[in-house]
């Protein structure tokens, strides 16, 4: 019995490692990006004034440290569309968010615009979750 044990447990481990690269993410990793720069008043604020708010996944090389943070929101500030003050970067969480006028960009020209301000630095956005006035939050 000992012998076949020693033998089944590095092939089950195999078998797994095979399918592990076909298993989905259950959105937990997700909903904790996205919870890490939540900020109620910000989509409060966004939905009176009929806007969105974009929550972005921080993809790139490590650290994250503050050089890196500053370029982030300051990239993310500077985008056409983004509603002033509503920039939230959490590094331990990489990610990031912030109001938008829908009227004057979509969460994707925000993304590409970022990422174009974000190449040299070797990092770049990808969208999380947005959601809009009267739009539930949907998942990209």
């Amino acid at each position: 019995m000992r012998n076949s044990a020693r033998f089944a447990a590095p092939v089950l481990a195999a078998v797994l490692a095979a399918f592990a690269g076909h298993a989905r993410a259950c959105g937990a990793c997700v909903e904790d990006r996205v919870a890490a720069v939540y900020d109620h008043a910000v989509v409060e604020g966004a939905a009176r004034r009929g806007h969105g708010v974009a929550f972005l996944a921080l993809e790139g090389s490590l650290p994250f440290d503050g050089q890196r943070g500053r370029a982030v929101r300051a990239a993310l500030a500077a985008a056409t569309g983004v509603d002033r003050g509503t920039v939230r970067v959490s590094l331990e969480n990489a990610s990031c968010s912030a109001a938008f006028d829908p009227a004057r960009a979509s969460v994707e020209t925000i993304v590409a615009e970022v990422n174009r301000r974000l190449a040299r630095r070797g990092l770049a956005v990808a969208s999380l979750r947005a959601g809009g006035a009267g739009k539930a939050m949907r998942a990209d």
